[in-house]
């Protein structure tokens, strides 16, 4: 009786496997196109301006580890009346 259940389970596993391996292969194919190059670009300048932005927010956090130094002040001259 255990024998019987085993390769029942061991057969649904087996399938499993070979079903999987099919989806894998045309997984493949998908993977191997290239993307867009302005997607590209976009994403790049998104992560840039998200990372400028988190600079900007936690510059204090930043300046107190000693990961930023030097003042960032504005010149006199630039400052308005």
């Amino acid at each position: 009786m255990q024998r019987q259940s085993f390769l029942r389970l061991y057969a649904w596993v087996i399938s499993l496997h070979r079903a999987s391996r099919s989806r894998r292969s045309a997984q493949a194919t998908m993977i191997e196109t290239s993307a867009s190059p302005i997607l590209i670009f976009a994403a790049i300048a998104l992560f840039l301006v998200l990372a400028i932005l988190e600079i900007d927010l936690h510059r204090d956090e930043l300046r107190e580890l000693g990961l930023i130094v030097g003042e960032e002040s504005l010149a006199p001259s630039l400052v308005g009346p």
